[in-house]
């Protein structure tokens, strides 16, 4: 599985779409889309596959998109792949509607691919020759929708990437507007835009760029002008972000967490690629976005440990006596004091020969996530999306984080076997995958370094497992 699609709400319940492979662990052209339901957003049902590559506009694949409620019947907005070097709109937007209650039969639009007019300013953008386009994202204003095609454009021999804006009555007819954001660099995939408080929000992952950015800035008159570039999420593996917003209001994302070991590694367990945890959005005053689990999680919490007020020094000791294990939940408040680095150990073996660590680095100003020596495999950490080996320092991943005088380190961390997502302190994501090879590393501890730190409140859960039996 790859990129969530199409989350929406209806009828009480919360819709999950995605990229689907269901007969390998590879990335194949006619992918389809997967589904999947839930009342909470912590348990999901499977249900049938919503969308297959069946028509001759979507011959290799159903790929990236969106969902809406259109005059209350639920559509999906994709992209079909063609793959016909004659057409130079070789992948085409198109729409289908769900029959039912539950979504689980889906219907295509006799009159895919949709239909585009004028299309001639599009191929002639500035004199520049489209090559490709993918990902739609829409969004209603009064009886209008509005809907942004993610695209890339040659310019020489540079590559633009470039997001056009359209307008629709019924989403199967689209005019072109213009250009809604463009910038010199890779393509722009998986767009989500929406208004936040009194800004608006624009996310988008660059092709291959390996991590998914946002601007914050203002929307008038349809154009867009971004006032603040941040980061979702640095650790390497979250990609594709998605947003909706449910019926209280709350702006919901979801993200593809990528494999980061063999292709052969992924063939041998019989599975690749996660979804993240839901993520609650807001926005701070400076501009940035707040990243905060969504409380619903909190029903996966089972044994509980407490600790506070614990001295925490260079030197190696059992801070955490009696705590272990891969699947947990840890929030905890550390106070950094005079330390250059404070911060957490996981899944070590007992005699650290694997070990990731999450720390705070007072002299760089980051917050780290340390895999080089997650696993002693020799598979672990080579990439199954890009296939090529990374290298050591690809395998330390960070983020920009400053703390202000007297501020202490928040951090609420979510272990998952191979999952490693930590949130510290509301602004800040990394999401990192790990493949620890023996059996006993499971140990959970503390550290410092360059002098002593306080840990004042440590809480730490084991969770359930989200598959109801």
């Amino acid at each position: 599985m790859n990129d969530p699609n199409g989350l929406l709400c209806f009828n009480g319940k919360f819709h999950m779409f995605y990229q689907y492979n269901p007969d390998e662990t590879v990335f194949k052209d006619d992918i389809k889309w997967g589904h999947a339901v839930s009342t909470d957003l912590v348990y999901w049902k499977h249900l049938p596959i919503a969308l297959r590559s069946d028509k001759f506009y979507d011959k290799y694949g159903c790929w990236s998109g969106m969902a809406v409620i259109n005059n209350g019947v639920p559509t999906i907005l994709y992209i079909g792949a063609q793959h016909n070097e004659q057409l130079r709109f070789s992948h085409t937007p198109c729409i289908a509607t769900g029959k039912g209650k539950d979504l689980v039969r889906w219907e295509k639009h006799p009159d895919n691919p949709i239909k585009i007019t004028p299309l001639e300013p599009i191929f002639k953008w500035a004199n520049k020759q489209v090559v490709y386009s993918d990902t739609p994202f829409a969004w209603r204003e009064g009886k209008t929708w509005y809907i942004i095609l993610a695209a890339k454009v040659a310019e020489d021999s540079r590559k633009k990437g470039i997001l056009w804006l359209f307008k629709s009555h019924d989403l199967i007819n689209w005019q072109y507007l213009h250009p809604l954001f463009d910038w010199n660099g890779d393509m722009l995939v998986c767009p989500n835009f929406f208004r936040l408080g009194s800004k608006w929000v624009l996310i988008v992952t660059p092709l291959h760029g390996g991590k998914t950015i946002y601007f914050v800035g203002n929307y008038k008159d349809h154009k867009f002008k971004p006032e603040f570039q941040g980061e979702i999420d640095l650790g390497g593996s979250f990609f594709a972000a998605q947003v909706f917003k449910d019926p209280t209001g709350r702006h919901i994302m979801f993200g593809w967490l990528r494999e980061m070991c063999s292709q052969r590694m992924s063939i041998k367990a019989g599975w690749c690629g996660v979804m993240s945890l839901p993520r609650i959005l807001t926005l701070n005053p400076d501009g940035r976005l707040n990243f905060e689990p969504a409380p619903e999680l909190k029903i996966l919490r089972g044994k509980h440990k407490q600790f506070s007020n614990i001295n925490v020094t260079s030197a190696a000791k059992d801070y955490l006596p009696g705590v272990s294990g891969d699947c947990l939940e840890i929030m905890t408040e550390l106070a950094p004091n005079n330390t250059s680095k404070v911060g957490l150990k996981l899944r070590s073996s007992p005699e650290a020969a694997e070990e990731t660590l999450v720390y705070y680095d007072s002299k760089t100003h980051k917050l780290v996530v340390d895999c080089r020596r997650s696993s002693k495999s020799t598979a672990a950490h080579k990439g199954t999306v890009t296939a090529k080996p990374l290298t050591a320092s690809k395998n330390i991943h960070s983020s920009p984080f400053y703390l202000s005088k007297g501020e202490n380190l928040k951090l609420h961390i979510f272990l998952d076997r191979s999952v490693v997502e930590v949130y510290a302190n509301g602004n800040t994501c990394l999401s990192c995958r790990i493949y620890p090879s023996q059996k006993n590393s499971v140990g959970v501890n503390m550290f410092a370094k360059g002098g002593d730190a306080t840990a004042v409140t440590m809480d730490i859960w084991t969770t359930k497992a989200i598959w109801k039996h």
